[in-house]
């Protein structure tokens, strides 16, 4: 289900992006939780997830990628 505004959209098509301040309702199984962790968890994983940008997740790798000055 997600919300978006006033409007409620019992099961949105797959083409449907998300858009700041919607809100997702998940059901399902405890296996389908514990798949979706890494992107609720990890900023890393969510941002890749949703706006396909993969970052240096740590502070070493930050560092070695950081364009020189």
């Amino acid at each position: 289900m997600l919300l978006r505004g006033s409007a409620t959209l019992i099961l949105p098509d797959e083409t449907l992006s998300l858009q700041r301040d919607d809100e997702v309702l998940f059901a399902g199984r405890p296996a389908a939780r514990r798949v979706q962790q890494p992107i609720l968890l990890n900023v890393n994983v969510r941002d890749y997830a949703v706006r396909g940008v993969d970052l240096p997740g740590g502070w070493i790798w930050q560092r070695l990628t950081r364009p020189a000055r």
